[in-house]
């Protein structure tokens, strides 16, 4: 997978973002690199609202929509086109300079235009995700850290040819940031 993205954020008053953000990512096959068989172009525009409870306790509140302009080698082309509103609140408490713990929950709204597992173009499908998980980092330098999480995912949907889903993921990931 190869992913490209922009991204611009704008500072306002009160703690008051919006952004902006556009991806472009492409799916080659394992055995040959050359073998695109998806590829999307998804602008996304968003609001986030961080309100400071106390120095150390962060509350963050945010909603973002974009659209996924797909194409895959399967008949329709378009099959994965979409639309996915994402509302999301997270708490950070910060117990060393170091160490900051986290818990959040988002709900994520997808319409699909085309319905994806029927032959031809029949209409879309509404999907809704669910996901609840904590998370603790560790910062090395400001650049530099080490996160273990757990999340848990819940998935529902209208079409009854895709089948709704529960996922629990727990992991590290090891993470360096460069900015300019």
């Amino acid at each position: 997978m190869q992913t490209f993205y922009l991204k611009a954020d704008y500072l306002f008053p009160d703690n008051w973002t919006v952004f902006g953000e556009f991806d472009y990512n492409r799916f080659l096959g394992q055995n040959n690199f050359n073998n695109e068989f998806y590829h999307d172009f998804t602008p996304k525009l968003g609001v986030e609202r961080l309100f400071q409870i106390r120095d150390d306790l962060l509350l963050s509140a945010s909603f973002d929509t974009q659209y996924h302009f797909s194409w895959q080698n399967n008949s329709p082309n378009d099959a994965e086109d979409r639309w996915e509103n994402t509302a999301a609140l997270s708490l950070s408490y910060q117990l060393t300079p170091k160490l900051v713990f986290q818990s959040y929950y988002r709900l994520e709204y997808t319409y699909y235009e085309w319905n994806s597992l029927t032959v031809g173009h029949t209409p879309g499908r509404n999907d809704l995700l669910n996901s609840v998980g904590m998370s603790a980092s560790y910062y090395f330098t400001s650049a530099l850290s080490l996160r273990a999480f757990v999340n848990y995912d819940a998935k529902m949907t209208d079409d009854n040819n895709t089948p709704s889903y529960h996922d629990y993921s727990v992991g590290l990931d090891l993470s360096y940031t460069f900015r300019f």
